[in-house]
């Protein structure tokens, strides 16, 4: 554990936004050639600085017989937050089930909801990891397989929550959705959000440049697409067709 941890954290100062100092024990590492790929003297220099009487050579190479094994091991740790319950945003992933009994409007649930977690992904330097490596995972097909596992875990965790809050409010999906697709709407757009701030923090969905409660009302804008609130049996297209009909159409539509 001690030297998954360490490597953990050779990781995430590698991937830090740089807003916060790095320990003196990682001061003197040269990144990125820490990722190249996790160098052993490395992991060895944190261990041994946090526990100087263990042979850390000996410890890692009796439970690691080569780097490629550790590799694995320490990035699979850390992309499934192993020492976090396997929760990425343990603090919002918390709070959600507040949404039931919260007795403010919804939207504003939605938006602060979906800003603390964007919020806490962000301060997180692992959240950038599977960026950085999902075009590498085709070309080592176990870590891919280990960590499709969690994926689709944590996948299913949220798409129960979701179909909770659709039960207890006794909404229904429009035609063409389901369950599974608005789950993964959000995850494709909670990634996007993560990686934008990283690109552009002037301009990041947790800032108002775009517009004000910006990451909330694009949450929004797919709720209202996916559920079915009217009850018309429409889908979204059917839907956006009937409300533009008087634009193009107008003889039509009268």
């Amino acid at each position: 554990m001690k030297f998954l941890h360490a490597g953990v954290q050779l990781m995430e100062a590698a991937l830090s936004d740089g807003s916060k100092p790095l320990p003196p024990r990682l001061r003197s590492i040269k990144f990125p050639a820490a990722l190249d790929w996790l160098r052993i003297e490395d992991v060895l220099r944190v261990v041994e600085a946090d526990e100087s009487e263990v042979d850390g050579k000996r410890a890692l190479r009796n439970r690691w017989p080569s780097k490629d094994e550790y590799v694995r091991d320490v990035v699979m740790y850390s992309l499934v937050y192993a020492d976090s319950d396997g929760i990425a945003a343990p603090a919002t992933f918390a709070a959600r089930l507040q949404m039931l009994v919260d007795g403010r409007p919804f939207s504003e649930q939605v938006n602060d909801f979906a800003v603390d977690l964007v919020a806490e992904l962000v301060a997180n330097p692992r959240s950038y990891l599977l960026a950085h490596l999902s075009p590498m995972l085709t070309t080592h097909p176990a870590l891919r397989a280990d960590f499709l596992d969690y994926t689709r875990t944590d996948h299913d965790v949220w798409r129960d929550f979701y179909e909770q809050l659709m039960r207890v409010f006794g909404l229904s999906w429009r035609p063409g959705w389901n369950s599974e697709s608005f789950t993964l709407a959000l995850q494709c757009l909670l990634d996007g959000f993560v990686l934008r701030h990283r690109v552009d923090e002037e301009r990041s969905p947790l800032t108002d440049w775009a517009a004000p409660a910006f990451i909330g009302s694009t949450v929004t804008a797919i709720i209202v697409a996916a559920i079915d609130f009217e009850e018309s049996g429409k889908s979204i297209g059917e839907t956006l067709d009937a409300l533009l009909a008087p634009k193009f159409f107008p003889a039509s539509a009268t």
